[in-house]
């Protein structure tokens, strides 16, 4: 396309240089024919006719030389972005809403997005925790979801690079700015995550501008190990993961528990510990940010955890003894071992497998050896 641009200017440029040499005193009557571009743009004629645009966008009218002035050149055909067909597409009305929201809009290009439609957002929306309005219940819309609840769900939704569907049925897993999804093929049919979502594409490469778009009938929830070690928000946690001896088994139970409930800290909260944990200090400290118990039953949503009073409750994490969750004039407070107090600052960070995660502003400390 830059080359035929760069010919179309380079056409346009001898036509025009070709009048400026050919005329005289007197008008010639019979100009010569307008350029005809091959580019982007149309040629702008120098003589009877005008160019004819044979892109993008249509040609100039050519400045007559001779007895009449060019005509504009037509235009050619044009695409809409990935993210102009989710806005312009009423069965992606929830879909464009939630991309807009998490700021995303600018993100996507040259990606495959897999795109659940309304009714699968609809069902999402129908399985998370009720928000109490006055007297009634009622499910949260894409309105309620907070920017950091939606950008996890929303980028396990995107490939980088395109993946048409001749290829996807040939691969079993693949990377997604939000972790990994598998895929499966079943009945000739593809399916996204089939073990968990089982998210069937119903119709396949809806070509974009800048990508290509699977559309899927469920939306895909991402684990909380997939959040953990993919967001931006957690790469201070993903790096102590990853750094611990039993890396691989705390990750394994991340991705395959159901009901966890973590407490993720933030990067600054990592960051600010006095001292690094060792590699064996940190099996204990980062099982300690884990619940997956039963009394109270997990996960614990915000809900629940704002029921208790000051002195709330001890929770028996994954390992390494017990934690507090307690509130304090509407927010919730971990104490842990050391009576080291942190707050929660983002709840129900929603996660696969029936899973949540709360974002903490300080790293909890269990009893070491």
């Amino acid at each position: 396309m830059i080359k035929n641009r760069i010919l179309s200017i380079v056409a346009t440029s001898l036509l025009l240089a070709g009048s400026v040499v050919g005329c005289s005193d007197d008008t010639d009557e019979s100009g010569g024919t307008g350029g005809s571009a091959g580019g982007d743009t149309g040629g702008s004629g120098g003589g009877d006719t005008g160019g004819s645009g044979g892109g993008d966008t249509g040609g100039t009218g050519g400045s007559g030389g001779g007895d009449t002035g060019g005509t504009g050149g037509g235009g050619g055909e044009t695409c809409q972005t990935i993210v102009e067909i989710a806005t312009t597409n009423p069965d992606f009305e929830l879909l464009a809403e939630a991309v807009v929201k998490a700021g995303l809009a600018g993100a996507l290009t040259d990606v495959t997005v897999f795109a659940p439609t309304d009714d699968a957002f609809e069902a999402l929306l129908g399985s998370l925790p009720k928000i109490t309005d006055g007297m009634t219940e009622r499910s949260p819309t894409i309105a309620d979801l907070t920017v950091e609840q939606l950008t996890p769900i929303l980028t396990y939704h995107v490939v980088d690079g395109e993946v048409p569907s001749s290829v996807a049925v040939t691969l079993t897993e693949a990377d997604t700015l939000g972790g990994e999804i598998a895929l499966g093929v079943t009945d000739g049919k593809l399916y996204i995550d089939p073990d968990e979502a089982n998210a069937e594409v119903v119709t396949p490469d809806v070509a974009a501008c800048d990508g290509l778009i699977h559309i899927i009938d469920k939306v895909l929830l991402p684990s909380v190990a997939d959040i953990a070690t993919s967001q931006a928000d957690y790469s201070e946690l993903a790096t102590l993961v990853t750094s611990a001896t039993s890396s691989t088994t705390i990750l394994n139970a991340l991705e395959t528990t159901e009901n966890i409930t973590l407490f993720a800290p933030t990067n600054s909260a990592i960051t600010g510990l006095a001292s690094a944990p060792s590699a064996d200090d940190l099996d204990s400290i980062l099982q300690y940010h884990v619940y997956a118990g039963d009394s109270p039953a997990s996960p614990i949503y915000s809900g629940v955890a704002l029921g208790l009073d000051s002195t709330g409750v001890d929770l028996t994490m994954l390992a390494s003894g017990d934690v507090n969750v307690a509130t304090d004039d509407g927010t919730v407070v971990l104490t842990d071992f050391t009576d080291a107090t942190s707050d929660v600052t983002v709840v129900d960070i929603f996660a696969s497998r029936g899973s949540v995660i709360h974002r903490i502003d300080g790293v909890l400390v269990p009893e070491l050896p």
